[in-house]
């Protein structure tokens, strides 16, 4: 049967920190390519979730966010897409969209600088426009990197395995000059039968 709650009982600290580092080695280029942004167009505002968009297609958002108003010839609204590829993208924009698409790309020989726009939902921007890591993402690494109980087996076997470590650490501190391994072999007699008992012959040796 399942645990109410799964019982925490194992995080592996070393194994986060190494994870964690990955995420935040992408963090100053996407931090890049938001800030030459903000300098090609000084008024953009943007929302906590907007790295998405702009690394999946640059273009349509750039666009979006340029072009806020209908652009009517002769009554006829022009596509946002094409005004801002004939009227807004300037030098700076297509240099910054074509860095995006080398970012998107395995043109990097740095495995991890390769296919941002898959790993930018894991990032957000916060309200000073500073990229960080999304605070489900951390919730996530964290929990790959920790061990739970999650049945009443599970439960039962960890209160055994503690009650055994106990009972192994009150014979070390006996100074008994075995290891473990012969302590269990020779303490402790596993009969055919599946019968535990205990060794008193070999007891009685010191």
């Amino acid at each position: 049967m399942n645990l109410p709650e799964p019982q925490e009982i194992y995080f592996d600290e070393n194994q986060y920190n190494q994870n964690l580092a990955m995420y935040e080695s992408r963090i100053e280029y996407f931090q890049n390519i938001i800030d030459k942004v903000k300098l090609a167009v000084p008024n953009i505002v943007f929302g906590s979730d907007d790295l998405t968009p702009l690394f999946i297609n640059p273009v349509d958002f750039l666009a979006s966010k340029i072009i806020t108003e209908p652009t009517t010839v002769g009554g006829i609204e022009l596509d946002k897409v094409k005004v801002f590829e004939l009227l807004s993208c300037t030098d700076e924009l297509k240099q910054i969209i074509s860095e995006i698409e080398v970012l998107n790309t395995n043109r990097n020989i740095i495995t991890t600088l390769r296919f941002f726009n898959r790993y930018a939902p894991n990032y957000k921007i916060n309200s000073f426009d500073v990229v960080e890591i999304h605070p489900n993402t951390l919730q996530d690494i964290r929990k790959s990197n920790t061990k739970y109980l999650t049945t009443e087996k599970h439960q039962g076997l960890y209160n055994c395995a503690q009650k055994l470590v106990d009972v192994f650490n009150e014979i070390k501190a006996l100074k008994i000059p075995r290891n473990p391994q012969y302590l269990q072999d020779n303490i402790i007699l596993f009969s055919q039968n599946g019968s535990v008992e205990i060794n008193i012959k070999e007891i009685l040796l010191y």
